[in-house]
């Protein structure tokens, strides 16, 4: 709110004091009026739409919290005419628990809702992988709290490199990255952390190789 405020007090004082400033006697043309701007945003786009023929999809849900009063749910919607095949892997933070699979089936225009923690009770987070046998699916996550819900849509791909663009670790709160492999192979993750203070690369945060992992940034 401060920085939207001061960006306003500036597009208003220039022309006021471009105008003080002209030298008196002048004669020349009077500036244009300034139009402010504080940001300009392109269109809404989705993660990703499929528009072609697909064997299979595979979507990409980050993670919801399990624990008393936490959860969350994976929602697969199917807008075609014919039934969907998939099959769902949920993932946990949990030490040595091995993922858990279960197939499913989404009628023709219609959605099939699955809670994580009804297949994954273990551990604080659970993530998922969903894969679709055809084309045509939709799959979103939602966590749910106490507090709210909050919904969003799964990639359709994994990446190397993920940026996050701020978190808020003050009076005793903390903030959580989940970090899910879904591949049979180690990732090695390496974190950098960038602030008013400079960028930091702790050592204790490099070449971290488990499979899955969570990160409190509050301890960083």
């Amino acid at each position: 709110m401060i920085r939207r405020r001061l960006a306003l007090v500036l597009v208003v004082v220039a022309p006021i004091a471009g105008l003080l400033l002209r030298p008196l006697g002048v004669i020349g043309p009077s500036p244009r009026a300034a139009v402010p701007t504080f940001a300009a945003l392109g269109e809404p786009t989705l993660p990703f739409v499929p528009k072609a023929d697909f064997i299979d999809q595979s979507w990409f849900c980050g993670g919801v919290p399990v624990g008393d009063g936490l959860g969350g749910s994976v929602t697969v919607a199917n807008p075609t005419e014919a039934p969907l095949q998939g099959r769902l892997t949920v993932f946990t933070d949990a030490e040595g628990v091995a993922p858990v699979e279960r197939p499913f089936e989404v009628l023709a225009r219609s959605t099939v809702a699955i809670e994580l923690a009804s297949l994954q009770p273990s551990g604080t987070y659970a993530s998922a992988l969903v894969e679709l046998m055809g084309e045509g699916g939709f799959v979103e996550q939602a966590a749910e709290s106490p507090w709210g819900r909050s919904a969003s849509g799964c990639s359709n791909s994994t990446s190397t490199n993920w940026y996050f663009a701020d978190n808020y670790t003050l009076n005793g709160t903390s903030e959580d990255l989940v970090i899910t492999n879904p591949f049979p192979d180690d990732a090695i993750l390496d974190f950098t952390f960038a602030s008013n203070n400079g960028t930091r690369t702790p050592q204790a945060l490099q070449g971290l190789d488990r499979k899955s992992t969570r990160l409190n940034s509050s301890h960083t």
